[in-house]
């Protein structure tokens, strides 16, 4: 049996986020499942094309209320991989995210929210 190596830089959070998801297409609405320093994974209705360069908008919420006194962060990425899932019995689509030059403040935004809300379970 071969043992897959973790390649992650960043450990991830299951932390929920409602998303934008702008394209030169538009904008698909979207929710994290889970965030990183480095990128996160969200599920949307729509597929992306891996490798498509993208600006998120995330916007933490709790029991889907924005937690405001985390303003919406907006940073530019990659989707680096999709997949096809269910949410119920309806088609989904989960997409990777790698964030691309996060700024400090963006990576100060990302690291409070981590900390505040990760689970050393994960």
């Amino acid at each position: 049996m071969r043992v897959m190596k973790e390649r992650r830089a960043h450990r991830r959070v299951p932390v929920g986020f409602g998303a934008e998801v702008h394209t030169g297409a538009g904008m698909i609405p979207a929710m994290t499942r889970d965030l990183s320093r480095g990128g996160c994974q969200f599920i949307t209705d729509a597929a992306l094309p891996e490798g498509q360069l993208c600006v998120i908008e995330l916007k933490l919420t709790i029991d889907g209320i924005w937690e405001s006194k985390y303003p919406a962060l907006r940073v530019s990425g990659r989707v680096r991989w999709v997949a096809e899932g269910e949410d119920g019995n309806q088609p989904v689509f989960l997409a990777g995210f790698q964030f691309e030059g996060l700024s400090d403040a963006q990576g100060s935004w990302l690291e409070a929210v981590i900390e505040k809300y990760g689970n050393d379970n994960t």
